[in-house]
């Protein structure tokens, strides 16, 4: 008897200098992603390959070419899952890899077509749950432009749920820039952890907490750059802010 499970894809968004239009769309300066969704949400039987993908589309909002870069970061992954970004080529990840990261070029004004941009996961008939940090970048000279990129978070979860789509809602940072320290304002309540990651999606900072309304960090031995970071409560990402470090 064939195994049959839930497939939850969770996608928390974020972007730098979006506009938000829809549920499923993101924008920067140069980019816009959309159909950004889990397809034939239900019951699924393992190796369906359809409904393992969260699919979207990148359209260059440019009247040049643009060069891209995604990086998927590994946040969770089970042992023994497959991750697939397909974009142009493919390339796979697993629990022991960091990362993985595609290039890609589209011509002015052109989008990649619909099924052929996604993310993937493979459980490998083994239960657990996955979690990827997407950032899709473009790129200035084969180097990242910090200040035109979206990003989200996709978790599957093989154990049980429903597909959603949603978008966390933001924390308030002052100052911003910071140099040695800033404040986050945030409505949610009972928050136990702040986590900043610089833009490769590496962890640099964590810090337990006992109130969510006004929450001092040091910064200090950050290096300057951009970052973005979450509120965390009951062990999931609550809340998302992003500040630059002086």
């Amino acid at each position: 008897m064939k195994k049959i499970l839930i497939l939850i894809i969770a996608l928390s968004l974020t972007a730098f200098n979006f506009v938000r239009a829809e549920e499923d769309m993101l924008e920067s300066t140069s980019l816009k992603i959309e159909g950004l969704d889990a397809h034939k949400a239900g019951d699924y039987i393992f190796y369906a390959e359809d409904e393992l993908k969260a699919k979207f589309i990148i359209t260059n909002k440019l009247f040049s070419s643009t060069a891209i870069r995604i990086v998927i970061s590994n946040q969770y992954m089970t042992n023994g899952h497959i991750a697939s970004c397909c974009i142009g080529s493919c390339a796979n990840m697993n629990s022991t890899n960091s990362e993985l990261v595609l290039d890609y070029e589209l011509a002015p004004g052109a989008s990649t077509t619909y099924g052929t941009s996604y993310i993937s996961m493979v459980s490998s008939m083994i239960e657990g749950k996955d979690t990827l940090l997407v950032s899709i970048y473009k790129l200035v000279d084969n180097e990242i432009d910090e200040t035109d990129f979206v990003r989200f978070t996709a978790t599957w979860d093989f154990n049980n749920g429903s597909i959603k789509l949603s978008d966390l809602p933001n924390a308030r940072v002052s100052p911003n820039p910071s140099i040695s320290f800033m404040n986050i304002y945030s409505e949610i309540e009972n928050c136990e952890a702040v986590e900043i990651y610089d833009l490769s999606g590496k962890l640099v900072l964590s810090q337990n907490i006992n109130t969510s309304n006004n929450i001092s960090v040091n910064t200090a031995d950050l290096i300057s750059g951009y970052y973005f970071g979450y509120l965390v409560k009951a062990g999931e990402k609550a809340s998302s802010f992003q500040f630059i470090k002086q």
